[in-house]
């Protein structure tokens, strides 16, 4: 499926930075049809929306793109992928503007993967808002632009087996 236009909250396709408007980003979305497996050896059909960001220098992002509107195709050359690793995909230190006028520098970090906390019919919640784990580490997910084709992507290391000496069972170096 093509990658197409999509829109902020408020409606523009195009968005400056708050605190350097000079750059910006647009927003593009993709929708996507999967055949997902579950641990019981079960298929379940899955339908959803990615969106993926491209940033640049507004004035350029508006003279190649700014004339696009909400459900036209960006690219059908592109894919939106889901890469996964366990290290953030981002860390930045943010001038954040305060409400007397200062500015105040923080240092944000993207925050890991998260499962949903679960609600029954009453809406009453049986299991809190948890992190996605792997191996016990934390799981950082993001969505990016690739070549039409390109697969998702999970970047977890591989841990190296234990090897053990035929004499006395001590470990090898």
């Amino acid at each position: 499926m093509a990658v197409v236009a999509h829109t902020f909250n408020n409606g523009n396709f195009i968005e400056p930075y708050t605190n350097n408007p000079t750059w910006g980003r647009l927003i593009v979305a993709q929708h996507t049809e999967e055949f997902v497996s579950d641990k019981q050896g079960g298929t379940f059909f899955k339908e959803t929306t990615r969106v993926a960001f491209v940033k640049g220098k507004v004035e350029d992002l508006n003279k190649r793109f700014g004339h696009l509107t909400k459900g036209q195709l960006f690219s059908d050359k592109l894919t939106i992928i889901k890469e996964e690793q366990l290290e953030p995909f981002w860390e930045a230190d943010v001038e954040v503007k305060q409400p007397d006028g200062t500015v105040k520098v923080v240092h944000k970090k993207q925050p890991c993967k998260v499962k949903p906390a679960k609600v029954d019919a009453n809406g009453v919640e049986v299991r809190a808002a948890e992190p996605v784990l792997h191996n016990g580490k934390p799981v950082y997910m993001q969505f990016s632009l690739a070549p039409a084709g390109s697969l998702d992507v999970q970047r977890f290391e591989v841990e190296a087996p234990v090897e053990e000496t035929a004499e006395a069972g001590e470990l090898a170096e």
